[in-house]
């Protein structure tokens, strides 16, 4: 009997651990799936950063070549160049905001694990105070068994 108990609290411990097991890959593919959107992003300002670098390069050398024609096409460009930089600014904030939903999927993570670790004292601590009841209704029955026994020796020992 007590293998049987034994063997199906090893069952739930072994559920309950591929449960959590599961529950913890799939926030940690999340948090995976979080930093990739990140390094992407970083990739993109980066690469940003670099065109708006080169357009201006492009701009002092029109300035040089063509005059006033120059200065109309500058002005197109210096809106180019602050879209560049609204998209930039945009960006990090994308940016700003994962961190942020890293930050409290880790946090998750954290609170979810503690929460197991109790749940699984909780539920230990709820079968060894099962066995224990059930170890002490056995010594109980013992007791009971044993002057059943006991009175039923003395009635066979009157009758003789």
């Amino acid at each position: 009997k007590k293998d049987k108990n034994k063997k199906g609290e090893d069952v739930l411990k072994l559920e309950m651990k591929q449960a959590l097991d599961k529950e913890i890959a799939q926030l940690e593919s999340n948090i995976y799936l979080e930093q990739q959107k990140y390094i992407f992003c970083n990739n993109q300002i980066a690469k940003r950063k670099q065109e708006m670098k080169e357009e201006e390069m492009d701009m002092d050398k029109l300035k040089i070549e063509e005059g006033k024609k120059v200065n109309a096409e500058n002005e197109s460009l210096k809106k180019s160049v602050n879209e560049y930089r609204t998209k930039v600014e945009e960006l990090e904030n994308t940016i700003r905001e994962q961190d942020d939903e890293i930050r409290r999927l880790e946090n998750q993570i954290r609170e979810k694990e503690i929460e197991n670790k109790k749940e699984l004292e909780e539920k230990d601590q709820l079968i060894s105070d099962q066995r224990k009841q059930f170890e002490d209704m056995s010594v109980r029955f013992q007791h009971i068994l044993q002057r059943t026994a006991n009175k039923l020796q003395e009635r066979v020992d009157m009758g003789r």
